[in-house]
């Protein structure tokens, strides 16, 4: 595997531009070309999505999708899972129209995370209070998860495009409300018979990991030799910001990182996948550090 052709910076990094065009313009002067949207953007149209990125692209960058984008017009806590209607309504239509814009752009996947217990809003501090209802059992979430994915699959008629999950993580008093925190529900769905017929993938985040690890109680180490071992090549995607293992702080990554040590177990051989720098708060000279100390790390 060529890490070089495969980093990505996710425009969540950017601490200050919400405009797409004017963070794929800042990005590539840094020659930053490999472009990971998240939902930091603006609510602009399909049709405007679709112009800019074809442009952008036939100028040399290359470009991924992630949760949230392309941004939905009113704010919403995305849950694929969700016993609520319109809630679910709105999350497979935001899944979809990322479809749809894919395909117009020869975009190849589109990660997201597969969903929550229950339901949940947004904080002033960017993090989620979920609401308080009777939330599914574990079992349950499981199954919903992969009868929704299965009706959706039929749905998207490329075999040029593939969804992707992301591995969530616990909360800070370690209940949970998250699903695929663990090797066994990730596990769960995609040695399901059904499932494994598809080209669904996994976003694996490290700093999720990192976690789900320490308040789940299990050794991540031998969590990434599982997955990979069993699932290496439905790995699309991998996920690179530090934290104290309790929060999702999406701090940056530094040279001694454990994250960077581990890039060096995914071997060629395994399906090409996008690394994806996914820290938070950043200046672009702040990233453009960054991306040329993991660069030269991997």
């Amino acid at each position: 595997m060529n890490f070089a052709n495969n980093l990505y910076v996710s425009t969540s990094c950017i601490k200050t531009d919400r405009n797409l065009e004017k963070c794929i313009k800042e990005l590539n002067k840094k020659n930053i070309f490999n472009i990971e949207f998240s939902g930091i953007h603006n609510f602009i149209s399909s049709d405007r999505i679709v112009n800019i990125l074809k442009r952008k692209k036939n100028e040399k960058s290359n470009f991924i999708f992630h949760n949230y984008f392309p941004a939905p017009k009113k704010k919403i806590v995305m849950n694929f899972i969700s016993r609520n209607e319109e809630i679910y309504y709105i999350t497979k239509n935001i899944i979809l129209n990322a479809y749809k814009i894919s395909i117009k752009c020869n975009i190849k996947f589109y990660g997201f995370h597969p969903g929550y217990l229950r339901d949940a809003n947004i904080n002033s501090n960017g993090f989620f209070n979920f609401i308080q209802e009777p939330k599914m059992t574990r079992g349950e979430a499981l199954d919903l998860f992969i009868k929704r994915y299965l009706k959706l699959n039929k749905e998207i008629k490329s075999n040029n495009f593939s969804l992707a999950i992301e591995n969530l993580f616990p909360n800070p008093d370690k209940t949970n409300d998250s699903l695929m925190c663990s090797f066994e529900e990730i596990d769960y769905i995609f040695s399901n018979k059904n499932i494994s017929k598809t080209n669904l993938g996994i976003v694996l985040d490290m700093g999720h990991l990192d976690i789900s690890a320490n308040l789940l109680g299990f050794n991540k180490y031998d969590f990434i030799k599982k997955i990979l071992n069993k699932y290496g090549d439905r790995i699309y995607e991998v996920h690179l910001s530090a934290n104290n293992k309790i929060i999702d702080q999406h701090k940056r990554i530094l040279e001694n990182s454990w994250q960077i040590k581990c890039l060096k177990k995914f071997k060629s051989g395994l399906k090409e996948m996008a690394i994806t720098i996914e820290s938070r708060n950043l200046n672009y000279n702040q990233i453009n550090h960054d991306y040329k100390m993991i660069l030269n790390k991997i």
